[in-house]
């Protein structure tokens, strides 16, 4: 199981480098791997789209008074901008839903803390409601973290401070330093409470609404979380949303998150030999088809082998960013191949060309859902998911073996690490660069017009960052130490169960094999030395022995039972390693 391993034949990784000319007719077959989808419908304005595919109605967008200072931009306006004139208002950052957890990663029995605009925040099981409850991620008594506390027996958030707890709707339910008399009144003063704030789970996610305040929670109401919402008008798709879903806390920002998933040109070369080919790389045509204060639309129509791809990227705000590939010309063409006719005769057809039929998603589609989450100031939440009408993965989502996709999308994420760590450092160095961002980065191929897009839309209509609770969104030094900005049992492992688990198997497999290797291997060089005392060779006793049992049964067979067990202890800390941290140099993939 290397990392190095090239994928080519891997259909997500054709479509993601747009470079695979050809290839994709002779490899279609292959499964995909790496992230995952997403559903739901939204409550909000909608945004014209250049094509009845792409339906999804936008998120709605609160807004403030516009903006007054003149922001300027080295760029030409396109036609499609006018809509963007007209609606320049500021984004309001803390009335939106954000996704914080997959929500089976969450251990029912404890609470847990999330980061969101640098608020901190403790989501727990309510046993009450059977549903997760969110709030501030402080105890009203000493404001001590509930996220440190535990679940009591009879369901309720138990600080371990001082052994206050609450219900799920924040209501104060003991107070242990106060006498009996005086409890009701002490526990149902409003300071005893909670700042709780809207949660929900939706398409396996766990969503927060930010906002605390009694406005807040009536907006929470007019507003649905962001989803690909004609994902959900197919109900075949709904066992497959869970396909790829992966989770990782990365040490960048989110405009620079944004940025890096919305850029398809830099798969063949940040993530070689894992996700993408350089020597494949080529120009990317992109066009934007909308931008609006709801977000925007670009669309990209490659030519593989002779058959049109079209793909859509669309960024509806605050954090979800998607791709919609129409495979179907790529596969129809992949159909009038001999040897596909004549499997498709025998009942043998490749399941990639048999796609879902449906009335409101048909053809051959498939998405890259991501999310991005502002979590603080140079750190965001990345949540990616992989919905498709037709097989693209390897395994099931019960597959013990998900482990594995998740190794290699820490893989692909560390691919990235270093250099958006840096960029966006330098960013802020240059005069007004996250304003006038043009002139920071020059962009002259059509291929950053995504990147360009969200720039845009960032300047003109959320205030040019996201509303940070106390911080003006500097970020911290830069990170040197590799081992931190690496490191994947922080950041990954230990909020996961499939790798947790596996982690933990690993290393019982690899203590249990090290040990065999040294007792075997000790075994076997005590029989030979005992030979060579008790039986010297060329002795007629040590002769009669050596014809009769045989060398290998004294310690041929202990020594290379040895061997293979010491192999296999050196190959299990290897990927016992690949969990915690592993390093990731450019250099190496060949």
């Amino acid at each position: 199981m290397k990392e190095h391993r090239v994928v080519c034949g891997n259909a997500v990784l054709l479509i993601m480098t747009f470079a695979l000319q050809g290839c994709l007719a002779y490899h279609a077959t292959q499964p995909g791997r790496l992230f995952g989808a997403s559903g739901g419908r939204r409550s909000a304005r909608r945004t014209a789209l250049p094509s009845a595919v792409l339906t999804a109605p936008s998120p709605a967008a609160k807004t403030m008074p516009p903006r007054t200072d003149n922001i300027e931009l080295s760029f030409t306006p396109a036609a499609s901008e006018a809509s963007e004139k007209e609606d320049a208002g500021t984004f309001d950052w803390w009335r939106q839903w954000y996704p914080v957890a997959i929500a089976s990663d969450l251990d029912k029995k404890q609470p847990r803390q999330f980061t969101v605009l640098n608020e901190h925040f403790v989501v727990w099981w309510d046993e009450a409601t059977q549903k997760f409850a969110a709030a501030k991620d402080a105890c009203p008594h000493r404001l001590a973290p509930l996220s440190e506390g535990r679940i009591s027996e009879d369901g309720k958030l138990h600080c371990t401070y001082h052994g206050w707890e609450f219900d799920g709707t924040g209501a104060c339910t003991k107070i242990p330093q106060v006498e009996a008399k005086a409890q009701e009144a002490a526990r149902k003063n409003k300071r005893a409470c909670l700042q709780t704030v809207p949660c929900k789970e939706a398409d396996s996610l766990v969503w927060i609404f930010p906002d605390s305040t009694r406005e807040g929670w009536a907006a929470s109401t007019e507003v649905e979380p962001a989803t690909v919402a004609e994902l959900d008008a197919v109900p075949e798709l709904i066992n497959r949303k869970d396909d790829g879903l992966f989770f990782r806390v990365l040490h960048y920002n989110y405009d620079t998150l944004v940025e890096d998933v919305g850029d398809p040109s830099h798969v063949p070369f940040a993530h070689h030999g894992i996700q993408g080919n350089r020597d494949q790389a080529g120009p990317i045509a992109m066009k934007l088809d909308n931008l609006t204060g709801d977000g925007f639309v670009v669309t990209s129509l490659q030519d593989l082998g002779g058959a049109g791809l079209t793909t859509r990227i669309r960024f509806m705000p605050p954090c979800l960013l998607y791709y919609e590939f129409d495979l179907s010309p790529v596969v129809e063409r992949l159909k009038q191949k001999p040897i596909i006719k004549l499997l498709s005769k025998i009942g043998m057809a490749p399941k990639i060309t048999k796609p879902l039929r449906s009335g409101k998603l048909d053809g051959h589609r498939f998405y890259l859902v991501a999310y991005a989450v502002p979590s603080a100031p140079g750190e965001s939440y990345l949540f990616t998911r992989f919905p498709a009408t037709v097989p693209f993965r390897k395994r099931p989502i019960t597959s013990p073996l998900r482990w594995d996709d998740h190794l290699e999308s820490l893989a692909v994420t560390d691919g990235d690490n270093m250099h958006v760590h840096y960029q966006e450092r330098r960013l802020r160095e240059h005069q007004d660069g996250l304003e006038k961002f043009d002139r920071a980065y020059y962009m002259p191929a059509a291929a950053d017009t995504a990147v360009r897009s969200f720039r845009r839309w960032l300047m003109n209509h959320a205030g040019g960052k996201p509303l940070w609770k106390g911080s003006t969104g500097q970020l911290g030094p830069l990170m040197t130490d590799r081992k931190k900005l690496f490191d994947r049992w922080e950041s990954h492992t230990k909020y996961c169960p499939i790798c947790r688990k596996a982690y933990a198997i690993t290393r019982v497999l690899r203590s249990l094999t090290t040990v065999l290797s040294i007792g075997l291997g000790l075994d076997a060089l005590t029989s030979v030395a005992a030979m060579a005392f008790l039986f010297p060779p060329g002795g007629l006793l040590s002769r009669f022995l050596m014809s009769c049992m045989g060398g290998a049964a004294l310690w041929g067979v202990p020594l290379l039972v040895s061997g293979v067990c010491g192999y296999g202890a050196y190959r299990l800390h290897g990927l016992e390693r690949r969990w915690v941290y592993t390093d990731y140099n450019h250099v190496e993939r060949k």
